[in-house]
C-alpha cells in the first residue's frame, strides 16, 4: 500500500483520501475522476490539530483555488444562489419595490381609515399585491 494522499473533485471541490497510486477514483458528490493533490492525509491531519478553524479553513480555500476548475466562478455563483431574494406571497415574482411612507399614508386615506393598509411595505410589480 502507497502513501495516502489528499485527492480533490475539480468540478465541486470535495475531497476524498485515497493511495497515491490509485487509479480511477470518483467523487461521490458529482461522479467526476478525482485530481491527486501534494498534499498527504499525514501533512492534512497535522495542520488540522495544529491550527484553528480559520487557518484550516484559508488552507482548504487555497488547496481548492489550485485544483479546481473556475474556483472563484463556482464561489462567486454559490454564494449569489444562497443570497436571499424577497418575493411576492402571492405570484412569487421577485419584481417588487417598496413602498414610500407617502404612498402607505395615501393608500390609509383612500382605504377610509382602515388600519391594515397603514403599515405595508412592499408592492408586486406583477400582480400590485401590497404586503
Amino acid at each position: 500500500m502507497g502513501k495516502l494522499m489528499i485527492w480533490i473533485c475539480p468540478e465541486c471541490g470535495s475531497y476524498a483520501r485515497h493511495d497515491i497510486d490509485e487509479t480511477g477514483a470518483i467523487c461521490e458528490k458529482c461522479k467526476t475522476p478525482l485530481v491527486c493533490t501534494d498534499v498527504s492525509a499525514e501533512e492534512a491531519k497535522s495542520f488540522i490539530d495544529s491550527h484553528n478553524l480559520t487557518q484550516f479553513d484559508e488552507w482548504s480555500e487555497n488547496l481548492k483555488r489550485r485544483y479546481v476548475v473556475d474556483y472563484e466562478a463556482k464561489a462567486a455563483e454559490e454564494a449569489k444562489a444562497h443570497q436571499y431574494i424577497p418575493k411576492c406571497p402571492t405570484c412569487g415574482s421577485p419584481v417588487i419595490r417598496p413602498l414610500t411612507r407617502n404612498e402607505n399614508l395615501f393608500d390609509y386615506a383612500q382605504k377610509f381609515g382602515n388600519p391594515n393598509w397603514a403599515c405595508k411595505t412592499f408592492v408586486c410589480l406583477n400582480c400590485g399585491y401590497a404586503w
